[in-house]
């Protein structure tokens, strides 16, 4: 009767530690994670560790001027041509990544009628 107990005791303690070991989720190794700074302006806005090698997840976008849309997060401030596509840029080291902005315009479509019936907000230059 003593041995199943200790085998029963045993066991519990073995379920218990898996159960624990599970919970704790392992940290990356070192030097396999790499820090993106997100700049508005001059100001940092977001600072975000990722592992390196893993695509990059967007904060939500930072508020503008008025009559100023975002465009994207660019390598280069104020770049408008290195914008980042997120589902395919991969972090390899620690980077600076800028909010570009550009203009934007309300534009109204009128009926025929002068009631608008399609109001959008586009960027300077686009055609639409």
């Amino acid at each position: 009767m003593k041995t199943w107990k200790k085998v029963l005791a045993a066991l519990l303690t073995v379920a218990m530690i898996c159960v624990l070991a599970a919970c704790v989720q392992p940290e990356p190794p070192a030097g396999n994670t790499a820090t993106v700074t997100f700049y508005n302006g001059s100001e940092v806005y977001e600072t975000a560790t990722v592992e390196k090698g893993a695509t990059l997840t967007l904060p939500k976008a930072p508020k503008g001027e008025k009559g100023k849309g975002l465009v994207g997060w660019s390598t280069i401030d104020g770049d408008v041509e290195e914008i980042i596509d997120p589902e395919t840029f991969v972090v390899e080291a620690d980077i600076s990544l800028y909010a570009v902005w550009a203009d934007m315009y309300a534009v109204v479509i009128n009926s025929d009628n002068g009631t608008p019936f399609v109001i959008k907000e586009v960027f300077a230059g686009t055609v639409i």
